[in-house]
Order: C-alpha cells, then structure tokens, then sequence
C-alpha cells in the first residue's frame, strides 16, 4: 500500500500499472488495498491498469475487463 500511495502522491502518474497487487494478502489487507485503488481513481487523475487472476478481487472503479 505504501509504494502505491508512495506512486501517486510522489509522481502523480497519469497511469499506474497494477500487476496482481492483491497477491499473498489477507481478506483484510486485500480490502484495504482495494479501498485505496478505488480512492485513487475516484480522487485522482489516475488511470489503472488491474492485472489479476481472481474476477473477485477487481476494484469496483475498473469499468472495462479484458479477459485472456
């Protein structure tokens, strides 16, 4: 949580690239994480790109899914 928040308060990107940021959390931290991705969106310029395996774990701020 800390290098994303780190990310987007230090650089202000207008993309940030998520590769499976949930990976290894638990329900709790995995909640928080993407609590603060769907902040980000929300209160930023931001635009996400979400890599992951799990359908369950996509934000709720991710409008488009492109499933391989």
């Amino acid at each position: 949580m800390i290098i994303i928040a780190r990310a987007v308060v230090m650089k202000s990107p207008p993309l940030l690239i998520l590769d499976e940021p949930t990976h290894g959390l638990d329900i709790r931290n995995r909640k928080k994480v993407l609590d603060l991705i769907d902040w980000i969106v929300s209160d930023t310029y931001t635009h996400i790109l979400y890599v992951t395996h799990h359908t369950n774990e996509i934000p709720k701020c991710v409008e488009k899914i492109l499933y391989l």
